[in-house]
């Protein structure tokens, strides 16, 4: 074979190869997220990608399960009988089908204003990409009956695959944290505001000036307050080992924005994201309010909404405007990727674990 032929032949297997692991870690991310969600309340992360809430959400469920299946399926190998090759593909075209919707659903609130987006660019868009390669090669290979792939080697397609594997991992969050994180999900209508604006904290210096991350994610927490986007301006965070306070240095900077001093809310028992949401929530619960609205960096809305989720708290996610690019945004990122495995995993419950929980100061603090 010429040599120019080989390396596109070797470029089509190493992007089949990746297509494979994608659809199979989609997969069994659709069956975990599921099966725990089943028995965990407020588990499931199914808000990035598919959700259909109500009388549609059994049926969805049962049809996301199916197409998990198909995908883990597919990847492992080539389906050669006739009959379930086409079971496979109906399964794939109705999880793809899902997926699809929701696009569909995310530029139309785009388009009529009711959300804003920085990357307007749905994570479902991904579900629709990973499973829509993995119908076409389920095909593809039940009419070669075999794989794509199976002239290559094994210590080719063990390196194919375990460099893939190590790429989703690691491009599955960093995706999920880049399309959510950017949009702006808060209604736009001032007269459907939420009860209260959550904003998070970051680095107070030792002399007590704020970082610019904060400083920033404030700013946006007061223009939305005074949008009339919330009634209450909630500041949550820690006070660190040097005495300084976050959400003392964070109502010194809503004050000079305009906010009044009433609407302010201060909760100093947020060590790490879980428990400032519980102690957003707790507020939330004790004051009676239903509905609010999250303020933070992009990268970090994600972790935030899933913990808001596991502590029964309602909440729409605002991403703050940033003055300049933050030097250590790589670091934060890759953070962030890491911090999506632990919360997705170990940081889950109802509110009255999460509770508990934090008194007893349990689980990785992140």
């Amino acid at each position: 074979m010429h040599r120019s032929a080989l390396s596109r032949q070797n470029l089509a297997h190493a992007v089949h190869g990746f297509f494979r692991t994608a659809g199979a870690c989609l997969g069994t991310f659709v069956l975990l997220n599921y099966a725990c969600g089943a028995f965990i309340e407020g588990f499931d992360v199914d808000f990035l990608w598919i959700s259909f809430p109500g009388l549609l959400a059994p049926a969805w469920t049962a049809a996301a399960v199916a197409g998990g299946v198909a995908l883990v399926w597919a990847a492992a190998r080539p389906i050669r009988r006739r009959r379930v090759a086409t079971l496979t593909e109906a399964a794939l075209a109705v999880l793809a089908a899902g997926a699809l919707w929701n696009v569909i659903g995310f530029y139309f609130l785009l388009g009529s204003g009711e959300i804003r987006s920085g990357f307007p660019f749905p994570s479902s868009m991904l579900v629709v990409i990973v499973t829509g390669a993995s119908a076409w090669r389920t095909w593809r290979e039940h009419v070669l009956g075999s794989r794509i792939d199976a002239g290559d080697g094994v210590g080719r397609l063990v390196a194919v695959h375990a460099a893939s594997f190590a790429a989703v991992a690691l491009l599955g969050p960093l995706a999920f944290i880049c399309t959510y994180g950017a949009t702006d999900y808060s209604p736009m209508d001032p007269s459907r505001g939420a009860d209260c604006i959550v904003v998070f904290g970051a680095k107070v210096g030792d002399d007590g000036r704020p970082s610019l991350a904060l400083a920033d994610r404030v700013r946006e927490g007061a223009r939305l307050w005074r949008a009339e986007r919330g009634r209450h301006l909630v500041l949550t965070g820690a006070v660190g080992a040097n005495g300084s306070s976050e959400p003392r240095a964070m109502r010194e900077l809503a004050l000079a924005e305009g906010v009044a001093a009433e609407a302010i809310v201060m909760d100093e028992s947020g060590a790490d994201t879980y428990r400032s949401v519980l102690g957003a929530a707790r507020l939330m619960r004790e004051r009676g309010w239903r509905s609010s609205i999250s303020v933070s960096h992009y990268f970090h809305l994600l972790r935030i909404q899933m913990s808001a989720r596991r502590v029964g708290m309602e909440t729409l996610t605002v991403p703050a405007p940033m003055t300049r690019r933050l030097r250590r945004e790589p670091y934060y990122l890759l953070r962030e990727c890491a911090a999506f495995y632990v919360y997705f995993f170990f940081r889950w419950g109802g509110a009255e674990d999460a509770a508990r929980n934090a008194v007893a100061g349990g689980g990785p603090s992140m």
